[in-house]
């Protein structure tokens, strides 16, 4: 039997579906049995039974130099997490070239495959030979943030609840009816536990109130069910409802504190604070180093708005801590009394590589600013860099090879003796240097990084395999500097000082900085593994996007939940006062900024000073399809809250 190739087997089944399947689209029907009508290859898909038929016209992607002349195209989206891989089989359509388009099918039996309000977007191989993204072309009807949108404006039946209270759980319920009986809605606790529904209490045409017959514990994980729907509808009680009236303004982390009075042996206090809103207990432990038992422990009190804290009657400088943070079991609990493992602190300024505990440190004083002022966003000329890359094969000493001292240093020549390092940027006439991530971010141990490596010949001759080698789009402590930048053989927390001295150091040569902040996922969940380290510990509930069934949604392992949490909005603010009280940096360039809530991104400004330069990604949003349907919370270009990148422009460059 010979065998088929997988484009001929895709452009059979094609023709069959053709043929044989009456055509249904959200958009306008055409009545033969035809090929797709010109509405669905606007739309970039057709309807043909439980089959989503993916469809691109080269005709309708047309620039200066006529119509696209694709060598291969590629369907990606939020169903397969914006890969950009051309080669996967499975998502590369195949040409009729009969009727000059390209298509997939792909099974899609009750939207299993693709949800409908999935975004999309076309990738093709042009002429070039380069892969590139493709904006819908003008006129299509389904249209949102830059993407195609699959069955767009169509509301499939669905039920969102929120817990208010112990005795409140609202619950909107769209694309079918809302009932108004006690005993069309099931509340079940996520042990199995029923707890009867004693009154619904109509508010909007959509909404309701349903009063359960007993009291619930709000910290606890709930469901709620339409059983008499088919098939059930069903939500997790989100604690939205609780939580977006919930703020503090104390401040977090560990403080130092001087009381002023000189005359008393307890002149020093350091207060220890966190959030975590659903804990029942929390308790910080003190370490003298990175390793060993715990000298001491305090059970910490909680106030009204989920802070915990407690004060140490000394200067705790230089001191190693974590926590315990205990509560509920359940989806998405991950407390230490559940995983057994001790917390660090999410406003730590110092951590020693990721893992483990943080140090108390004072707050630093910043760099003296540029003699002339920060540039404005139009006169920005910036150098992108990356530390390690920039300074490990400087002609310095070991000891500074890779570091943030070694960028820092004047008077460096090549064998030419052509100026290099700083002196080399100063000669190219940039006015700002872009330094990729400096917070603290997730480097595997070593050992790991140089097994996962050990057959790997092409990351051996590259030196990625002896140098644990990362861009840093893996934050895990933002309040804290790169442990990994400081000069080899000072302590930890030195990189914090060493730091300020680089921004110094560009300011005195009148050069502003800007760093890469990373918003919008955190390095605890990546190439499939999930870290306790912060978030996921201290409540996964609080700080991340997250599924009915507790786990992380994402393209990159976790989204950052900015929108509903007024303390992750703050947490947003307070890393960049920080790095502009602290350090004196004069900017921040937002990695996929479009994952962070519009609202939060405009008050993050708001709160630092007018001449702080912002600019960042609009491209991928969240997969949260609530997110994605709020246009107060989705952007794209039109309503961007900051300075974009460009990708028109980009591309054309490329």
């Amino acid at each position: 039997m010979s065998k088929i190739s997988p484009a001929r087997s895709i452009a059979v089944l094609v023709a069959a579906l053709i043929a044989a399947a009456p055509p249904v689209a959200a958009q306008e029907a055409d009545p033969t049995r035809g090929a797709p009508t010109a509405a669905e290859r606007a739309a970039g898909y057709a309807l043909r039974g439980d089959t989503t038929l993916f469809v691109f016209d080269p005709a309708l992607y047309g620039g200066p130099q006529g119509a696209t002349v694709p060598s291969r195209v590629v369907v990606t989206g939020a169903f397969r997490g914006w890969s950009a891989d051309m080669e996967d089989a499975a998502y590369q359509l195949v040409s009729l070239s009969s009727q000059s388009i390209w298509v997939l099918p792909v099974p899609n039996a009750g939207y299993a495959a693709v949800a409908p309000g999935s975004p999309f977007k076309f990738r093709v191989d042009d002429a070039a030979g380069m892969g590139r993204w493709l904006d819908p072309p003008a006129g299509a009807p389904n249209v949102a943030g830059g993407n195609h949108v699959f069955l767009f404006g169509v509301t499939p039946p669905r039920l969102v609840a929120e817990l208010r209270g112990e005795r409140a759980v609202w619950v909107r319920v769209t694309g079918a009816e809302r009932p108004l009986r006690p005993e069309a809605y099931r509340i079940t606790r996520w042990d199995g536990r029923d707890v009867p529904v004693a009154s619904v209490l109509p508010n909007e045409a959509e909404t309701a109130l349903l009063v359960p017959a007993e009291a619930l514990a709000t910290n606890q994980v709930y469901y709620v069910e339409m059983p008499g729907t088919t098939p059930a509808l069903r939500s997790m009680a989100r604690f939205d409802g609780l939580w977006r009236d919930i703020a503090s303004t104390k401040l977090l982390g560990a403080e130092v504190v001087d009381q002023g009075n000189r005359n008393t042996p307890i002149r020093y206090h350091t207060d220890i604070r966190l959030f975590a809103p659903r804990a029942d207990s929390v308790r910080v432990y003190l370490y003298d180093g990175t390793a060993g038992a715990e000298r001491e422990s305090h059970a910490m009190r909680r106030d009204a708005d989920g802070v915990w804290e407690t004060a140490l009657p000394r200067d705790a400088t230089g001191d190693w801590y974590d926590f315990g943070v205990f509560g509920p079991a359940g989806p998405g609990s991950e407390f230490t009394n559940q995983t057994g493992v001790r917390y660090s602190d999410p406003y730590g300024r110092v951590s020693d590589d990721s893992w483990g505990r943080t140090r108390i440190a004072r707050r630093t004083v910043p760099a003296t600013p540029l003699a002339a002022g920060r540039p404005a966003i139009e006169d920005v000329v910036a150098y992108e860099v990356h530390v390690q890359d920039f300074t490990d094969r400087l002609p310095v000493s070991e000891d500074l090879r890779g570091t943030i001292p070694a960028m820092a240093m004047p008077g460096l020549t090549n064998s030419r003796g052509e100026p290099i390092g700083i002196d080399h940027l100063v000669r190219l006439g940039v006015n700002t240097v872009h330094l990729m991530p400096m917070q603290e971010y997730l480097h595997y141990p070593d050992t790991t990084w140089a097994a996962a490596f050990a057959d790997d010949p092409f990351m051996q001759a590259q030196g990625v395999a002896t140098e644990n080698y990362d861009w840093g789009y893996r934050i895990t402590h933002y309040m804290a500097v790169e442990g990994r930048y400081r000069r080899r053989g000072t302590e930890a927390g030195a990189e914090r000082e060493q730091f300020r001295d680089l921004v110094q150091a560009f300011h005195d040569r009148g050069m502003a900085v800007v760093v890469d902040f990373v918003f919008n996922h955190t390095g605890e969940n990546m190439e499939g593994r999930d870290n306790l380290m912060t978030f996921n510990g201290i409540d996964k509930h609080y700080y991340y996007r997250l599924g009915d069934d507790g786990a992380h949604i994402g393209s990159y392992g976790n989204e950052v939940k900015s929108e509903n949490r007024p303390m992750v909005q703050r947490w947003l603010i307070d890393q960049c006062r920080a790095y502009v009280e602290e350090f004196g940096v004069d900017g921040f360039r937002i990695d996929l900024a479009g994952q962070t809530d519009e609202q939060s991104l405009r008050a993050v400004r708001a709160a630092l000073p007018a001449d702080v330069i912002w600019y960042g990604e609009p491209w991928i949003g969240s997969n949260d399809p609530d997110f994605e349907a709020n246009p107060a919370w989705d952007w794209y270009k039109a309503d961007s809250p900051i300075t974009y990148f460009q990708d028109d422009a980009r591309n054309a460059w490329q």
